[in-house]
């Protein structure tokens, strides 16, 4: 039974939103608060035998809604966001999938030099891959440094993963700025008598130097620490330190890539590894368009199989309006990890979705696609999975907006 339901923490997160709102709303009395729903509607056929017994081809029925609040002020922002999924495979007897997913973003700018942030983002899902693709939704990294890979799809069960982060930047000078970040996330499934998914927590902190050499580029300086403790393996300490360089190409399109060294032990252990880091990425933002390419490979951090591994990772995210009525979505990743210190568990995995949205009306489309999904490393989570799609969706901004 899963020890920490999702609907727990659902009043910890109306609190926080609470205390955010009526925080940000005392300090700024001009506010712009809007809400906008949005509800897919999803059938296809599946391609999915580990989850459905003999059957390798059956239908697929899918239900997801998901509603978004947002309050800005000239001085500060609070977002929060709610996804509910359903996804049933129509096989003897059904196999049904449910997934919760809710973030909460607040940004203050304290006075003209210090800004601050504070997210939350909270999941219960046994299949997040499909969850984010078949809504037609890129998995944006959260910023909270936690980047959990491997999911337990093969086995069926639910799995709870939050995460918080803070930053404070202060800006010291015209050019440089200096920022405190810290974080923490849990990782909590089903007791299923295997250490191949472990319980897990973390916590992290970091001080980052930035400076700004010209209009468009800029270097910045950093060093993390961070403690990671799991149910079934050693406790883990990691110190990092990187430097890291990103340029202005074009408008709102930033080149940007770093280089580090890391270093790992086990907690009361004397066993270490060290190794080095690096990642190296194009995105670019604008007008809702979005275009990210990224690759990385750190020296040892969690990636939810085991405890620690050394983790290469390859992303593509785009979201592009193609004309006023076709819209294009494509995103895909793949990975390669090793286990380090006590881990003896190596992983392996890609996904790849892609669709081409057709508007019908202001708040109606269409969308047909595809989706790939494939663990091939451990056995334990072996699982190939793929998916032809179309869905009907019916969005509706401004469904609620005051000042």
């Amino acid at each position: 039974m899963n020890h920490h339901p999702f609907w727990r923490r659902v009043p910890l997160a109306a609190r926080t939103l609470a205390i955010l709102f009526a925080f940000s709303t005392s300090l700024s009395a001009q506010r712009v608060t809007s809400l906008d729903g949005t509800v897919d509607f999803v059938s296809g056929v599946a391609e999915n035998p580990q989850r459905v017994g003999d059957s390798s081809r059956v239908g697929s029925i899918g239900f997801f809604p998901s509603i978004s609040l947002t309050s800005r002020s000239s001085r500060s922002s609070t977002a929060i966001n709610y996804a509910f999924g359903w996804d049933r495979l129509t096989a003897d007897p059904p196999s049904d999938t449910t997934s919760h997913n809710s973030t909460l973003t607040f940004t203050r700018e304290i006075n003209p030099t210090t800004n601050m942030s504070l997210s939350n983002s909270l999941a219960l899902t046994s299949d997040p891959q499909a969850f984010f693709a078949l809504r037609g939704v890129i998995p944006l990294d959260d910023g909270s440094g936690f980047l959990l890979l491997v999911d337990p799809v093969v086995q069926h069960q639910n799995f709870l993963t939050e995460s918080i982060n803070g930053t404070v930047t202060r800006r010291l000078s015209g050019k440089s700025s200096l920022s405190l970040t810290g974080g923490f996330y849990l990782r909590d499934t089903l007791s299923n008598g295997s250490s191949t998914f472990s319980n897990q927590r973390g916590g992290n902190g970091q001080v980052s130097f930035a400076r700004r050499i010209s209009e468009r580029s800029e270097w910045n300086v950093g060093y993390t620490f961070a403690y990671y403790s799991f149910d079934d393996y050693n406790s883990t300490i990691t110190n990092s330190a990187h430097f890291g360089f990103s340029s202005m190409i074009a408008k709102d399109t930033v080149v940007s890539w770093g280089l580090g060294a890391s270093h790992a032990r086990s907690a009361g252990t004397s066993n270490f590894t060290a190794g080095y880091e690096g990642s190296a990425g194009v995105s670019r933002r604008i007008k809702g368009n979005t275009f990210s390419v990224r690759a990385s490979q750190d020296g040892g951090h969690p990636n939810g199989l085991g405890s620690v591994s050394r983790n290469r990772v390859l992303s593509l995210g785009v979201d592009r309006k193609l004309s006023s009525v076709v819209n294009l979505f494509l995103s895909a990743s793949a990975f390669d990890s090793r286990g380090v210190l006590d881990n003896h568990l190596n992983s392996r995995g890609t996904s790849a979705a892609g669709n081409l949205g057709f508007a019908i009306t202001r708040t109606l489309s269409v969308q047909v696609g595809a989706q790939y999904q494939r663990y091939s490393e451990p056995a334990p989570i072996a699982f190939t999975q793929k998916r032809l799609f179309a869905s009907l969706r019916y969005s509706h901004p401004n469904l609620l907006r005051s000042r």
